[in-house]
C-alpha cells in the first residue's frame, strides 16, 4: 500500500510540476499540493456524513489565490443568501412577470380622473354610485346626489325617453342603449350629454354608464345650422339660381338652389338627382360648344368666367340667361368643381332677342376674357 502511494506521489509531481510552476509555486507548495489531491478522497469520504448534516454558514465564498505575488483574497458575494430580497440565486432562472405577481390596478384611480362620468343606478332606477366628474360637470354634491332617482337630473322634455330606456334595461328587455340628452345642472341651466348605459347583474338587475359632455358640440351644431338657415334664405332671395357642378360638359349638377325652378323650370332636384337629365340638355344646341369652351379656357387659366346663352326652359321657352361662375381648385391646384350664379336677363321677346343675338354674336366672334 506504501509503495503503491509513493509511486502514485512520484508520478504526481512530475505530471503537475510545470503546471504549479506556471503560477511561481515553488517545491514546497508543489508538495503540498499533491498530498492535497492524494488525500482528498479520503477527507470527503470522512466528511461527508458531517457536511450532510451541517448548515452551511451564511459566510462569503473566498476567491483562491493562485499565484504567490497576486494581491489578497476579496470576498465574493453568495448569491444563495439573498433571496429575501427578490434577487435570483445562482443558476437560477428570471422568471418573467406572471399575472398572479403583477401589482393590482386601482380602478378607482383611473375613474376618478376620467373627464366621463361615471354612474351606477341599482335596480329602482336610484343613483348608487358617482364619479367626482359629476361634481366638476353639474355642480351637485356627490353626497346629495346619490340615492335620488337619475331621472331627476334629466330635462324635463328628454326624461320620458331616458326613463324608458333605463326602464328597458332593469328588465333586461335590451342589454346596453346611447342616446344624447340634456341634464339640468345645479344653477337651473342645461348641459347636453352623451349617455351610454349597460345593464347589468350585480348580484341584482342594475345599471351602469358614463355621461360625456357634449354641450359645446351642441353649440357649434345650432350656429352651423342657423347660418344654414341665413344662407337658404338669402339664396332663395336672389332673383336667379346658384350652383356647383362637375367640371364636365354636361354641367352635372351637384348642387342648385332654390332659384332653379324660376330660370329652368326645373325643381333642383331634377337637375341634381335625375342621372338623364343634364343642364347641358337644356342648352340651346348653337351655344353648347361656345359656352364649355369660354368655361373651360377660364378656368385653365383659373379665371372667373362671365358668359351670355340661351337655354330652352321645362315650357319650350327660349331664355337668354348670364352666367357668372369660377373654378373650386385643391390645395395642389386640382380642379374640383365649378361654382357660380345663373339669371335670366330676357325672355322670347323679339325685341330683346334681337338685341341680345347681335351681343352674342360679337362675344363668340370677337371674345374677350372676362
Amino acid at each position: 500500500m506504501i509503495i503503491r502511494l509513493v509511486v502514485v506521489m512520484t508520478m504526481l509531481i512530475f505530471s503537475t510540476t510545470q503546471a504549479f510552476a506556471l503560477f511561481g509555486l515553488g517545491a514546497a507548495a508543489i508538495l503540498v499540493g499533491v498530498i492535497v489531491l492524494v488525500l482528498s478522497p479520503i477527507v470527503r469520504r470522512d466528511e461527508q456524513s458531517e457536511l450532510a448534516n451541517h448548515e452551511p454558514e451564511p459566510a462569503t465564498s473566498v476567491l483562491i489565490k493562485v499565484k504567490q505575488d497576486a494581491p489578497q483574497a476579496i470576498p465574493s458575494p453568495d448569491l444563495t443568501t439573498t433571496h429575501d430580497r427578490s434577487i435570483p440565486s445562482a443558476g437560477s432562472s428570471v422568471q418573467s412577470p406572471t399575472k398572479d405577481s403583477a401589482a393590482p390596478v386601482d380602478y378607482r384611480q383611473i375613474i376618478e380622473h376620467m373627464e366621463q362620468i361615471v354612474f351606477k343606478t341599482d335596480s329602482n332606477g336610484n343613483i348608487s354610485v358617482l364619479s367626482s366628474s359629476w361634481e366638476h360637470l353639474l355642480d351637485y354634491t356627490i353626497a346629495d346626489s346619490v340615492n335620488q332617482p337619475f331621472g331627476t337630473f334629466v330635462h324635463p322634455e328628454d326624461r320620458p325617453l331616458v326613463d324608458a330606456q333605463i326602464s328597458g334595461l332593469l328588465r333586461g328587455n335590451r342589454d346596453n342603449c346611447r342616446m344624447e340628452m340634456r341634464m339640468i345642472a345645479r344653477n337651473h341651466t342645461s348641459r347636453w350629454l352623451e349617455m351610454r348605459v349597460k345593464g347589468v347583474n350585480d348580484p341584482e338587475r342594475s345599471v351602469i354608464g358614463t355621461l360625456t359632455d357634449i354641450n359645446h358640440q351642441k353649440e357649434i351644431e345650432a350656429r352651423l345650422r342657423a347660418v344654414r338657415r341665413s344662407l337658404s334664405t338669402l339664396l332663395n332671395s336672389i332673383p336667379g339660381m346658384v350652383y356647383r357642378c362637375k367640371s364636365d360638359r354636361n354641367w352635372s349638377f351637384e348642387f342648385a338652389s332654390d332659384g332653379c325652378l324660376e330660370v329652368t323650370g326645373y325643381e333642383p332636384y331634377h337637375l341634381v338627382n335625375d342621372p338623364n337629365l343634364y343642364f347641358q340638355q337644356i342648352m340651346f344646341p348653337d351655344d353648347r360648344d361656345y359656352a364649355w369652351n369660354h368655361v373651360h379656357k377660364q378656368v385653365m387659366l383659373k379665371r372667373n368666367f362671365q358668359l351670355v346663352y340661351r337655354i330652352i326652359d321645362r315650357s319650350g321657352h327660349v331664355k337668354w340667361i348670364w352666367e357668372q361662375g369660377r373654378g373650386v381648385y385643391s390645395a395642389s391646384g386640382e380642379l374640383l368643381a365649378l361654382e357660380g350664379f345663373i339669371t335670366v336677363i330676357a325672355g322670347d321677346s323679339a325685341k330683346a332677342r334681337g338685341v341680345l343675338e347681335g351681343f352674342h354674336d360679337l362675344i363668340i366672334n370677337d371674345p374677350v376674357s372676362s
